[in-house]
């Protein structure tokens, strides 16, 4: 078998119209789940947002919200892919798993830190550059079905947080982020984040490949959201990278 003579499409059996009728038939399967998935990530945008103007989360916030996100990949994972996705792609199983260990990762990184005293010093001047891609991400994401609907879906048709997976990979991108900017950023932060990212990053590719193949329009606010994450990591990695010069030029 000659693996060079496949290409993108031969990974996706579908036509756009059947993948529209699957996000139908998600929402309509998860009853009151559906409407909740509409106002979760408003309620997560408020919460952040009112520590906007805070030197840091509090440990409470921080760890309910990593538990709501957690909650969010590990619902994907088994309403999305093991459920529904499983019936057009024989590689949905596999990528259950890969949001389930998102779910895991999230926790792993975020709640001790949050717990723990040696946590990374809050900043007196957040990343402004960082917090402004991380509530865009943010937002994006709680208007991903409104997206949808202007794009040409059907109100049913529209893909919402906790339910699919492109919408909680960018929220989640923008959660990470938006820590990041709201502490000194240093080495193990900046780990944290790119760790942490990998599988949304992942996620959004495919996705973002798939959708390119199904000529589906929601695919350049994908593209969109993985430079804001690639320009995100820059940013910090640029951090780290100058405040480790400026240690090194002090006499």
């Amino acid at each position: 078998m000659d693996w060079l003579t496949y290409s993108i499409a031969d990974f996706v059996p579908y036509t756009a119209e059947t993948y529209r009728r699957l996000a139908a038939q998600i929402n309509e399967a998860a009853g009151l789940w559906r409407t909740l998935a509409l106002f979760a990530p408003w309620l997560l945008l408020a919460a952040a947002w009112q520590h906007k103007w805070q030197r840091r989360f509090s440990t409470l916030s921080t760890v309910l919200l990593a538990l709501t996100l957690a909650a969010s990949w590990v619902s994907c994972g088994y309403i999305y892919f093991a459920t529904f996705y499983s019936q057009l792609n024989w590689a949905a199983g596999y990528l259950a798993w890969g949001f389930y260990a998102q779910a895991f990762l999230l926790l792993a990184a975020v709640v001790p830190r949050a717990l723990s005293s040696t946590a990374a010093p809050a900043s007196n001047r957040p990343n402004i550059a960082l917090r402004t891609i991380a509530m865009g991400l943010m937002l994006a994401a709680a208007c991903w079905p409104l997206a949808g609907w202007i794009l040409g879906r059907t109100w049913q048709q529209t893909e919402r947080f906790g339910l699919f997976p492109d919408a909680t990979a960018v929220f989640t991108l923008g959660f990470m982020i938006l820590l990041a900017s709201r502490n000194t950023v240093t080495a193990g932060l900046v780990w944290g984040l790119a760790i942490t990212s990998v599988i949304p990053l992942l996620w959004l590719v495919v996705s973002s490949a798939f959708l390119s193949v199904l000529m589906q329009p929601e695919r350049i606010l994908i593209c969109l959201a993985i430079a804001a994450t690639i320009i995100a990591l820059a940013v910090s990695l640029t951090a780290v990278f100058s405040a480790r010069f400026q240690a090194a030029a002090k006499p």
